[in-house]
């Protein structure tokens, strides 16, 4: 059977600069469901811009890429390629799904009249495909709901809709899962495997966080610095990047989902030379890598029927005494100062909806303090940043902002010699600083604030300060991940005392992330309020020193971020779930100590 499309010794830079893709050969057959990863600026998101025809990148084009056995451009605006960009409010047109679906289905139908040059008809069939569609993703409450009043998650699965709407053969998504919470990507993943398996549609899909997306993929394709280091079975493929002996191995190896991380830490002799069994061979004693909770949980059982040192009661008190001591030992305790925010009974709900998106809401912050807001997709994340911003105002309610105290140097002896009036002056100016309350719209000078696209920050920074911008850090030539980092950075450089992020960490890899991390702890030791909304109990587990949970636009609950991810069983960490049986403080691949690690190597590899 001939290839949907072929790639062959593809290689591409975008003008003045040298970044792009080399030497790449790819196949993609009818059916297939391929994950590209890849480091921030691999080329994931050129690569996949060469699958469709109107939007293939200009610049210098080596090798050739045929699409149907055809070179791209006699496809033009076919409707068999359908593409969602990881910013899905560019591929919409309409003010909402409804309309989105009516233009779509109109012109589809247009098309194929002009095609068949005829008559043009109305088609009283594009209602009921637009039902069809919408009933398939369950996207009915969102039907008639202003796009300007959509979620990022929301809007992703809209632009979903909309692509699905001309009935691709060949479906192409840029990172769909990175504003999603993880209860909502793993739906849309498991939407993805059923458009895949029971549609029969072709996808490929870029994403920089593997978990959940594994196993569904038939195949991994991993990229970096441009250039494809392995492409097989995702199985196999993640035992290529172990493997790896490149100078890259160990940024390679951050590919790697916590899940299968994890036993190819712990057992890799076991399970990293090992090929996959087949799924009906019961008899095999051969590992398979686990990719899942239900397979990890399955090598685990094993393990304690060999394994003499594994802990085998699950008594509370026995687990308890299982937690490594190491695993709390590096967590960082800040020191908290004085009040920097009060919200009081705040309430605000946008124009033609029917519920607030911030309802009675009360928080406190206090300089010195990472503030990680998270909740699921519409649960008014981003709406309380703008409040805080003073974006929008509050319906109901106050917000209140208070300076962070400066402590004043001791005076000199010239200053000593000052009246008694003069003091008096100082000591009523400071108490009037230290009590003075402020509207969000006289603090926002400051506040630096950082929204979800990074875009207005990096053209506000190239229009103040033109002679900066270079063509490694122009905008239009980087990634939206390299676009993120840029901006976090920018934002941070402001040196204001509050600073608001909104899904700071969306399209990076695990090493940016944690490099956003440490920047960010480095600014709340310095005794500023970081507050940011999150979609990843990872990372707020791992940095925040405090989290709120937001649902339906109240707070549910509010505390210790480790304690409120340990008490999830849905929304916590994949390696939290595999393992919370006998190490319950586990949340993430830092908590394991690595004193550890050879020991139970060393067991494993005699089972």
């Amino acid at each position: 059977m001939e290839p949907l499309a072929q790639i062959e010794h593809l290689t591409f830079h975008y003008p003045h600069t040298t970044r792009g893709i080399t030497d790449v050969s790819l196949t993609i057959h009818a059916g297939d469901f391929i994950a590209v990863a890849g480091l921030t600026g691999c080329g994931k998101t050129t690569l996949l811009r060469h699958l469709k025809p109107e939007i293939m990148p200009s610049g210098e084009r080596t090798g050739s890429v045929l699409l149907w056995g055809l070179p791209p451009d006699q496809l033009d605006d076919s409707t068999d390629i359908s593409y969602v960009p990881q910013r899905p409010r560019e591929a919409l047109v309409a003010d909402n799904l409804r309309d989105e679906l009516s233009i779509r289905l109109a012109s589809q139908s247009q098309q194929s009249q002009d095609h068949q040059h005829s008559i043009p008809q109305p088609n009283p069939g594009s209602s009921l495909q637009a039902s069809d569609i919408v009933g398939f993703l369950g996207l009915a409450h969102l039907l008639d709901t202003p796009l300007a009043n959509l979620s990022e998650g929301q809007a992703q699965l809209v632009a979903l809709a909309a692509a699905l709407s001309t009935r691709p053969r060949l479906l192409l998504l840029d990172e769909p899962t990175a504003s999603l919470d993880s209860v909502t990507r793993r739906s849309t993943l498991d939407l993805l495997r059923r458009l895949n398996a029971d549609m029969g549609m072709t996808i490929v899909m870029t994403e920089h966080h593997l978990q959940g997306l594994l196993e569904i993929a038939t195949r991994l394709v991993a990229l970096d610095a441009g250039h494809i280091v392995a492409d097989d079975r995702p199985r196999e493929a993640l035992r290529t990047l172990w493997k790896s002996d490149q100078p890259r191995s160990g940024l390679l190896r951050s590919l790697i989902p916590d899940i299968p991380h994890y036993f190819l830490m712990t057992a890799p002799q076991q399970l990293s030379q090992q090929h996959d069994v087949d799924h009906s061979d019961h008899t095999s004693r051969r590992p398979r890598l686990p990719l899942t909770v239900a397979e990890g949980r399955r090598v685990l059982r094993e393990r304690r029927r060999t394994e003499k040192k594994f802990p085998k009661t699950n008594t509370p008190q026995d687990r308890h005494k299982t937690v490594p001591s190491a695993t709390v030992s590096h967590r960082w305790k800040p020191s908290l100062g004085e009040t920097a925010l009060r919200v009081r009974g705040v309430t605000f709900g946008y124009p033609g909806l029917y519920t607030s998106a911030v309802s009675d809401l009360n928080l406190t912050a206090r300089y010195g303090e990472i503030l990680a807001i998270t909740g699921q997709s519409g649960s008014g994340k981003s709406t309380l940043l703008n409040l805080l911003f003073g974006t929008v105002a509050p319906q109901f309610g106050t917000i209140s902002w208070f300076e962070p105290h400066t402590h004043e140097a001791a005076p000199s002896a010239a200053q000593s010699q000052s009246t008694t009036t003069s003091h008096h002056c100082r000591f009523v100016q400071r108490l009037k600083r230290l009590g003075h309350r402020r509207s969000p719209s006289v603090a926002r000078s400051d506040i630096a604030y950082l929204p979800q696209d990074a875009r207005p920050i990096l053209n506000l920074t190239a229009g103040l300060h033109p002679e900066k911008l270079t063509t490694s850090t122009d905008p239009l030539d980087q990634s939206i991940g390299q676009q993120q980092i840029e901006a976090i950075h920018l934002t941070l450089q402001q040196k204001k005392s509050v600073i608001l992020l909104d899904e700071p960490t969306q399209g990076l890899d695990a090493q940016e992330i944690a490099h956003v991390g440490a920047l960010l702890r480095a600014q709340a030791q310095r005794g500023h309020l970081i507050i940011l909304t999150t979609h990843d109990p990872s990372f707020y587990a791992e940095y925040a020193t405090r989290c709120v949970v937001l649902m339906a636009g109240q707070i549910v609950t509010q505390g210790n971020p480790r304690a409120i991810v340990s008490s999830l069983e849905y929304s916590t960490t994949p390696l939290h779930r595999l393992l919370a049986r006998d190490y319950p403080c586990i949340l993430t691949l830092h908590d394991i100590p690595q004193n550890t690690v050879p020991e139970r190597s060393h067991h494993g590899a005699h089972q």
